[in-house]
């Protein structure tokens, strides 16, 4: 078993730049003012835009090959722009686990399991 630790920030610019390319227009991503009229504290991050910088950074830690895992990712919470993500990974033969925390916090975790391919 092997562990590691990194962090990501989802900057404003990502976020924006998400919403065009995706088409996902919700104004909690784009506009602070609707984001804190919804009931959060700031733009929201896509959770596609997390859960994606979250799995290319363990694609390049562990040279995943494309089509050769099976993801899942759980938000426990948003994931707001410009907050400090640290992420721990817990890695075996067969499985890598992360959870991802913002301030001691939990807010996402997911798994990775390798595969062979088909």
């Amino acid at each position: 078993m092997e562990r590691y630790q990194f962090t990501l920030k989802i900057s404003c610019e990502e976020i924006h730049a998400y919403s065009i390319l995706s088409g996902d227009k919700n104004p909690i991503h784009v506009d602070q003012l609707a984001a804190k009229q919804a009931g959060f504290k700031s733009i929201v991050a896509h959770g596609l835009l997390v859960q994606s910088k979250i799995i290319s950074r363990l694609e390049s830690l562990f040279q995943l090959e494309q089509g050769s895992i099976q993801i899942a990712c759980t938000f426990l919470s948003p994931v707001y722009a410009e907050e400090i993500l640290e992420i721990e990974v817990i890695s075996t033969v067969q499985e890598i686990k992360f959870k991802g925390t913002i301030q001691l916090h939990e807010v996402v975790r997911g798994g990775i399991k390798k595969s062979e391919r088909i």
